[in-house]
């Protein structure tokens, strides 16, 4: 058998490999001492005998809370689309997964579906028009509206493995370009993609021992970071939204303080701010990470220093369905475009 990973969001360790046998034994790579919950490789089974993949480690993980049937990862199917493999090409035994390769196959097989800059840039190139102004410079930049106004900022992907929410913010980008109007009084700007360089090595939380949600307080470490912050000292920021995934929870949810914020939000559930306490020990039991207060997240940096609304949207990685992801950021997006009107008319 034959393993590639060497593409943009390809990211596995090979441990052992039997060729009489037909098995290769792998390991997700490790980010700050700890596997990664992020892997995707394609192997190429050109033997007349089936193979075997052994994954090792998964219950190492970073967020290591899963039940063994939630580790059992995706295929890409035909029609580009992630799907669960079948319990019939799959078993665990003692925290390993074992993976049945057919002779003759070609599989790629990933923790979460694959989405990459080049899978942004042809979404951007189908929805380019005279009202949405692309940027490339440090990183892409997505701009729907006039400047002039108030602005709404979304980021997504400051963890790269975090690749359910590239669907979410093209549901989005798709609702705000056909729906937003030259009469609101409000433009959207977009960071779809924070973290390049470790969406393209496929990497899940760290990069270069950086978690980026923690480098906002920073300047000079993270270029991407601190392009984003000149970009914001030039508009007027009204509304923050940064955009994630959540590994332990089956869920979807949104972290607002906003109680009428809250109130016109429907696509997505949104609940209460934790307090630090409950937000520590949910790291330190649940993730078994220790949260640096001090080292502020992006949205509690931007909220302090420009003292507007900010929402953190949450979506649980138990779902990899792309077009309901899709449809939920066009119907979260519609939530805040009337919302905005309606604050309009007061």
């Amino acid at each position: 058998m034959q393993l590639n990973c060497n593409y943009d969001g390809g990211s596995i360790d090979i441990i052992q490999e039997d060729k009489k046998r037909n098995i290769l034994i792998l390991s997700p790579k490790q980010e700050n001492g700890k596997y990664s919950n992020y892997y995707n490789f394609t192997i190429t089974n050109n033997n007349d005998l089936d193979g075997t993949i052994c994954i090792k480690n998964l219950k190492k993980m970073i967020y290591s809370g899963k039940q063994e049937d939630n580790l059992i990862p995706l295929f890409k199917s035909k029609n580009g689309d992630y799907k669960q493999l079948s319990k019939t090409k799959t078993s665990m035994s003692s925290g390993d997964l074992f993976i049945k390769i057919n002779r003759k196959e070609v599989i790629e097989i990933s923790s979460y579906p694959r989405y990459t800059i080049k899978d942004l840039e042809s979404f951007l190139e189908k929805i380019k028009n005279k009202h949405v102004v692309i940027q490339d410079a440090v990183l892409k930049k997505v701009t729907i509206g006039s400047l002039s106004n108030k602005a709404i900022v979304v980021i997504a992907r400051q963890h790269p493995g975090e690749t359910l929410s590239s669907f979410f913010i093209e549901g989005m980008i798709n609702c705000i370009a056909s729906k937003l109007k030259p009469s609101d009084n409000t433009c959207f700007v977009f960071f779809p993609i924070v973290n390049i360089d470790g969406v393209r090595n496929g990497n899940h939380r760290y990069t270069n021992g950086y978690d980026y949600n923690r480098m906002w307080h920073t300047t000079g470490i993270i270029k991407e970071i601190d392009y984003i912050k000149q970009e914001l000292s030039k508009i007027n920021i009204d509304f923050f939204i940064d955009v994630h995934c959540d590994e332990i929870t089956t869920t979807d949810y949104i972290r607002n303080k906003n109680p009428k914020i809250r109130k016109n939000i429907k696509a997505i559930q949104v609940i209460s701010e934790p307090s630090k306490l409950r937000r520590f020990l949910r790291a330190l039991i649940k993730q078994r990470k220790i949260i640096k207060f001090s080292n502020k997240s992006a949205r509690e940096f931007i909220e302090s220093k420009y003292g507007c609304d900010t929402m953190l949207v949450e979506l649980s990685l138990s779902n990899p369905d792309r077009e309901k992801r899709e449809k939920q950021g066009y119907n979260f997006a519609n939530n805040i475009i009337e919302m905005e009107r309606k604050k309009c008319k007061k």
